[in-house]
């Protein structure tokens, strides 16, 4: 019976050895996801635009459409409050620089950067750069 207690406890041991490999092991993989969205979601997108009013003409357009809230705006700069139902303050920033549009789009929870929605965010803003293609305003994307 001590040899049967005896290795009852080192299959335990091995068992839970293998719980902290496969937690450790989850633990890297979501560090490392939530470093590379950190990283990556400030980056702007660059868009060379054909006509500065036109494109500035249609996100307005979709800006009225979608019933977006602009919390700032000037000759180049550009910066909407794109709420959604399920996302809570998406910020989608445009920046005019002579032919060139610089487009990006965050998730900002109490005033912090969320990477929890990196991958809609960055969904968001595809579909925005489609929505400017396919309306011939764009020539070419430098992502």
């Amino acid at each position: 019976t001590v040899v049967a207690i005896v290795k009852f406890v080192q299959e335990q041991n091995d068992e839970m050895n293998g719980n902290v490999i496969v937690g450790m092991a989850l633990c890297i993989v979501i560090s490392t996801l939530t470093f590379y969205n950190l990283f990556n979601m400030d980056k702007l997108t660059e868009l060379t635009i054909k006509d500065k009013q036109k494109t500035k003409q249609y996100i307005h357009s979709l800006i009225k459409k979608n019933k977006w809230e602009v919390k700032k705006e000037n000759d180049e700069i550009l910066i909407i409050n794109a709420n959604l139902s399920n996302i809570p303050e998406r910020q989608l920033s445009f920046i005019f620089r002579n032919n060139n549009l610089f487009i990006n789009t965050i998730t900002i929870r109490d005033n912090l950067k969320s990477t929890l929605f990196y991958n809609h965010d960055k969904r968001f803003t595809e579909s925005i750069i489609n929505n400017l293609t396919d309306n011939d305003l764009i020539q070419s994307c430098n992502s």
